[in-house]
């Protein structure tokens, strides 16, 4: 069984300070959604009520964070 959790976020890069910077969900041009795997079977499902934070580091994208709940 495999869980899947996606939030759809766009980010403008170009407007990125140097150092990072921290964004909030947008929760109406965001989706955070799921899928579970079982067998044969396939169940996809969406979380209505969401919010988190993203911490964008620029110079070292593989430290950046995001929180959501």
């Amino acid at each position: 069984m495999s869980r899947t959790l996606t939030a759809a976020t766009v980010l403008a890069l170009a407007a990125v300070p140097a150092g990072g910077a921290t964004y909030s969900i947008d929760k109406a041009h965001s989706e955070a959604s799921f899928q579970v795997r079982h067998l044969v079977t396939q169940t996809r499902g969406t979380f209505g009520d969401f919010s988190g934070t993203i911490q964008f580091d620029h110079r070292n994208p593989q430290n950046s964070v995001v929180v959501a709940w």
